[in-house]
């Protein structure tokens, strides 16, 4: 904030900012949120019926040099966006009131919450087989990996993997119980949706 001759009274959130988040149509769980500003509008609120999803927190708001004011974003529930592959950002603008001793000047500023993508990692601890041995299992696939903040399950979609004639393929994993079984280089690998394999 830039003040002019006049010291910086305050910066709050009001009715235009409602209307301009109600505009945007912002969601939850399909569910349209509403906003209520804090009697020193200070503090914005976001719902999803009784649910808070995030708050926006004005500090330092009356700063009379405006050198110190900031913004602070509390995300606490999912928001609704894009669901196409890869990272789907979502800005959001907000507008906010900047008051002197004897003025108001409107502003606006643009948040964005950057999509949480899952981070797959690769298994790298060795399992050993004795030829003619029993099958052998090893960690979960998904235990050191980041499932990320879109989905409340995870599971394993695809494994790579080197068939009988040497060939690389990729395969995807079937639902169920019964997972499923590809004929390796080596010998029969199955993998679970969960994680859980076995060779």
């Amino acid at each position: 904030i830039t003040k002019g001759a006049d010291n910086i009274a305050d910066v709050t959130f009001g009715t235009a900012t409602i209307t301009g988040l109600q505009e945007q149509n912002l969601k939850s769980g399909g569910t349209a949120l509403t906003y209520q500003v804090s009697l020193d509008g200070h503090t914005l609120t976001a719902s999803a019926g009784t649910a808070p999803i995030f708050t926006l927190t004005l500090e330092n708001a009356t700063d009379a040099t405006g050198t110190n004011q900031k913004v602070v974003m509390s995300l606490v529930g999912n928001l609704d966006h894009a669901s196409a592959g890869g990272s789907n950002s979502l800005t959001i603008p907000v507008s906010y009131t900047i008051s002197d001793t004897d003025s108001n000047v409107s502003s606006s500023m643009t948040l964005t919450v950057v999509d949480d993508l899952p981070t797959a990692v690769a298994d790298t601890t060795p399992v050993s087989v004795v030829e003619g041995g029993n099958t052998v299992s090893g960690s979960n696939l998904l235990a050191n990996d980041n499932e990320g903040a879109d989905v409340t399950t995870a599971h394993v979609h695809q494994v790579r993997y080197t068939d009988e004639s040497g060939n690389p393929q990729i395969a995807v994993i079937a639902a169920g119980a019964g997972g499923s079984t590809f004929n390796t280089i080596h010998g029969s690998l199955t993998v679970h949706q969960d994680g859980t394999w076995s060779y």
